[in-house]
């Protein structure tokens, strides 16, 4: 098996984007000063919900396959979200 450190950092890249994508969601919601258009709402609520769907195999990369459950909810995420 090769090394592990692109899967380490596309898994961070994921986890931080998620982050961004909530911490940019978050205030919008929650502050009465800060007006934005549904369709922003939209965008970055089906953005989390793309950069989420990466994060769900977390734990399962290395060693034996992940459930296939598992595989099957990131696929149904992954393929939905740009339609959202």
């Amino acid at each position: 098996m090769g090394s592990h450190t692109p899967i380490v950092i596309f898994n961070f890249l994921a986890a931080g984007g998620f982050a961004m994508l909530l911490g940019t969601l978050l205030p919008a919601m929650l502050s009465a000063n800060i007006h934005r258009r549904k369709t922003w709402f939209s965008m970055i609520t089906s953005w989390i919900i793309y950069a989420l769907s990466y994060l769900f195999i977390l734990g399962h990369q290395f060693g034996p396959e992940p459930p296939r459950g598992l595989c099957v909810l990131q696929m149904i995420f992954i393929y939905a979200s740009p339609p959202l």
